[in-house]
């Protein structure tokens, strides 16, 4: 939590059973053009900010597979990426 606190990438490795992937954290407020760099180059896939439930809903923020679902009718490769193989629920995780 310190490593956090002083804006500090953590390493988080999920679970053998869940995605077993390691993932890059780092607080929000400590965000700069830099941590999205390494981010993308370090980590790759995907770039996720975590928002209350409430913050989003006032915002209408969807969730990424209902981008994909709405998206897939005019670019069908967006079937081919949502997330219908995780072994839990796409909608609690992105």
């Amino acid at each position: 939590m310190d490593q956090l606190r002083q804006g500090r990438f953590v390493l988080v490795y999920d679970n053998d059973n869940r995605e077993g992937e390691t993932d890059l954290i780092i607080a929000a407020q400590h965000i700069t053009p830099d941590s999205i760099k390494r981010m993308r180059k370090d980590g790759g896939g995907l770039i996720v900010l975590m928002v209350d439930y409430i913050i989003a809903e006032s915002f209408q923020l969807p969730y990424l597979t209902e981008l994909y679902d709405k998206a897939s009718n005019f670019y069908p490769v967006f079937k081919e990426v949502a997330a219908n193989d995780i072994p839990y629920d796409s909608k609690s995780s992105f």
